[in-house]
């Protein structure tokens, strides 16, 4: 399960997310119609095999979250250089 601060200062606002069990590689990160949206997934594959026996299990999670963004912090989104900070 996700876990999303949201700081709210002065000049700044911060937002720190963390998902356990993803990696960095597989985290989709973009801001549309005055969302932030952030995509996770991954997928794990287990095999095991002992004598004639073969065990085979795959794992893929996916997470979706959404904020809406205020008017504030979209201003502070535009004026930076590359749009989103990460």
């Amino acid at each position: 399960m996700p876990i999303i601060d949201v700081v709210d200062r002065d000049k700044e606002i911060f937002i720190k997310a963390e998902f356990p069990g993803f990696d960095k590689e597989n985290l989709d990160i973009s801001i549309a119609n005055n969302q932030l949206v952030i995509k996770a997934r991954t997928c794990n594959e287990e095999k095991d095999k002992e004598g004639d026996y073969l065990k085979q299990g795959i794992r893929k999670s996916k997470v979706y979250h959404s904020l809406l963004l205020s008017a504030k912090l979209m201003m502070i989104i535009s004026r930076h250089p590359s749009g989103i900070a990460c």
